[in-house]
């Protein structure tokens, strides 16, 4: 298991029974992280653009829910997901969709075969050099026209990073503020040069003050 699977399944084997009462909260500290979280899913499948049936994988599918939207568009879709206790929730909640075991890093899927690939809340559990070196994978596995889709906490500039933990530090929001501090949430520059270097041109488009969604497509 390397190092991002770890941390993988250390953070949702403590979550994965609560986490679909956390992203549906309107109220305490992360409530402004997941506003908006139903419409920030049918926008992230929206960006596929792709005709019915397309093969698409949601990458940290979590309890399905992202995977979900894809299937109700249409989508050909396969959920994978690194942590066992996630991963037979989203089974048990969504028995006609198909859930494999994998990782941005670790990808049982065929080369050139994808059509999309899709994520929420997951590509910031990468360090920047993981994400570099995910990008040069999923590039792999897509087709010559496909796209890649994450919607996740990401900054705009380093003045947004520093106003948003300053602004949980004098709320007194000890839990987020510990999130800000330590996952490794990316700015606009980084991903961008990232994907850019394996050929993609990005766009961005903000969905509350800390998600935005980061569309890449194949030039």
């Amino acid at each position: 298991m390397n190092i991002s699977d770890f941390r993988f399944n250390a953070l949702f084997d403590d979550w994965a029974d609560d986490y679909d009462a956390t992203v549906a909260l309107e109220t305490g500290e992360y409530k402004d992280v997941f506003k908006n979280y139903n419409e920030i899913l049918n926008e992230t499948v929206k960006h596929v653009s792709k005709f019915k049936g397309a093969k698409v994988i949601d990458i940290g599918s979590g309890t399905g829910n992202l995977t979900n939207a894809a299937s109700n568009i249409g989508y050909n879709v396969i959920g994978v997901e690194p942590n066992s206790k996630m991963l037979n929730i989203a089974k048990e909640k969504y028995p006609f969709i198909n859930f494999i075991s994998g990782t941005f890093l670790s990808l049982p899927i065929e080369d050139n075969s994808l059509d999309a690939v899709i994520s929420s809340y997951a590509f910031h559990h990468l360090t920047d050099d993981e994400k570099d070196t995910s990008a040069k994978i999923l590039k792999s596995k897509l087709k010559k026209d496909g796209v890649i889709v994450i919607a996740d906490t990401m900054y705009d500039s380093e003045k947004t990073k520093s106003d948003l933990i300053l602004e949980a530090k004098e709320n007194g929001y000890t839990n987020l503020l510990h999130d800000l501090n330590t996952e490794f949430y990316s700015t606009h520059d980084i991903l961008t040069k990232i994907f850019e270097k394996h050929g993609f041109h990005v766009s961005y488009q903000q969905m509350n003050k800390f998600l935005w969604i980061l569309t890449a497509k194949l030039k």
